[in-house]
């Protein structure tokens, strides 16, 4: 379904920009799972149209989320969980700040192809380069997440961690626009995480070694789930929203492109390759931002 980006925070590179990239590794992480607290989450409805007594779900949740916070030990990683209302994907996804996002859900509500999920904002972002980057992706990422401690509220399923982002095919193919700001790896750790599956949804933290900053938690935690209370704002379609505000479409020439599969029809024949994939790109200048969960 595709993700959004923005500006990076301070001090990284803005490794996610309005483009398409699909999730990618996906990597388990086996840790405790100790309730500290009573969280209980009403809903009015299976789907989310009716949730009631927000105020209190809000209150338990920070209560469990500070007891947690202040009992981890200063040298480790964690993911600590809370219950969440079930609601659209999109919807999760406009609560977020400008920075690194993402949404990830399978083609349909089949919980057997896996959970729906919206990240926003980052708590690791990694970007190694060169031939070695695959190697180096995981030994980052399994480093990160060495001794990780999970916690999830009583009746909330335990989140697997994951690292989402994106490869390009080979080193030093994304060097050129609109794929800079990714370079050869983008990849992320969600700071939250929201995960659906079966009916039930969950609003994840993650938090690095020594990032124990409780106050900052809270309140994010009281802004996403007082968000994710409120009724869904009804968003315009995207073709609505690409007509009025886009400036026409410029596409490739036409000579051009044919020049272009004669060199590779050229170089097949050689025996130079075997196979080529012919691409070839469409700008759609657009008068206004475009909404991402409207696109989406």
């Amino acid at each position: 379904r595709g993700h959004r980006g923005g500006a990076a925070p301070r001090g990284t590179a803005p490794l996610f920009e309005r483009v398409g990239a699909k999730s990618l590794a996906l990597w388990p992480v086996t840790a405790q799972n100790s309730p500290a607290s009573d969280v209980v989450w009403s809903l009015g409805h299976r789907h989310g149209s009716g949730i009631a007594d927000v105020g209190r779900a809000v209150s338990a949740a920070s209560a469990f989320l500070r007891d947690v916070i202040l009992s981890l030990p200063a040298d480790a990683p964690a993911l600590l969980s809370v219950p969440a209302p079930l609601v659209a994907p999109e919807q999760v996804l406009a609560l977020g700040p400008e920075g690194p996002a993402f949404l990830w859900a399978p083609p349909t509500l089949n919980t057997e192809e896996g959970p729906t999920l919206v990240g926003l904002g980052a708590a690791a972002l990694l970007a190694p380069v060169g031939p070695r980057r695959i190697g180096a992706l995981q030994d980052q990422a399994a480093r990160l997440l060495r001794g990780l401690v999970q916690r999830a509220a009583p009746g909330t399923a335990a989140v697997t961690p994951r690292f989402v982002g994106a490869l390009a095919f080979a080193p030093g193919a994304a060097a050129q626009p609109p794929w800079t700001a990714f370079g050869d790896t983008a990849f992320a750790l969600p700071r939250w995480t929201y995960c659906s599956q079966g009916g039930a949804a969950t609003l994840s933290l993650a938090l690095l070694a020594g990032d124990r900053d409780v106050a900052r938690a809270l309140a994010e935690l009281a802004l996403l789930l007082r968000g994710l209370g409120e009724p869904a704002q009804t968003a315009r379609p995207a073709t609505a929203l690409m007509s009025s505000g886009a400036a026409g479409l410029i596409e490739q020439d036409p000579r051009s492109w044919a020049a272009q599969i004669d060199a590779i029809r050229a170089a097949i024949a050689s025996g130079d390759f075997r196979k080529i994939v012919a691409a070839r790109r469409s700008l759609l200048p657009l008068r206004a931002p475009l909404a991402e969960a409207a696109v989406l």
